[in-house]
This record gives structure tokens, C-alpha cells and sequence, in this order.
């Protein structure tokens, strides 16, 4: 629904897995550090955007 494969999903997914932002279990995503996350949120808006 969102225009992304299943692996490009799993990928980043996996990357912010590392980076200590969420922890995946079979059917379910936890969050772990919301302004990790956030932050990474507005990066990628900015990098995104063309601004």
C-alpha cells in the first residue's frame, strides 16, 4: 500500500532495528525511542521534500 517491496520494507525495518528505534516480533512492531524515531522522521522529510 505504501509503493515499497517487502524487502525494502524488511530492510529499513532491520535498520532501525540496529539502530535501537523499534524491535519487530511475529505481527507486531514496538517502538522503543520515539525521538529516534522522529528524528530519523524528519531527516528523511527534508532530504525527501527538495528543500
Amino acid at each position: 500500500m505504501v509503493g515499497a517491496s517487502r524487502q525494502a520494507i524488511n530492510k529499513v525495518l532491520s535498520d532501525m532495528q540496529k539502530l535501537g528505534v523499534l524491535k519487530t516480533s511475529y505481527g507486531a512492531i514496538s517502538i522503543i525511542d520515539v525521538e529516534k524515531l522522529q528524528q530519523i522522521s524528519e531527516q528523511a522529510e527534508k532530504r525527501y521534500s527538495g528543500d
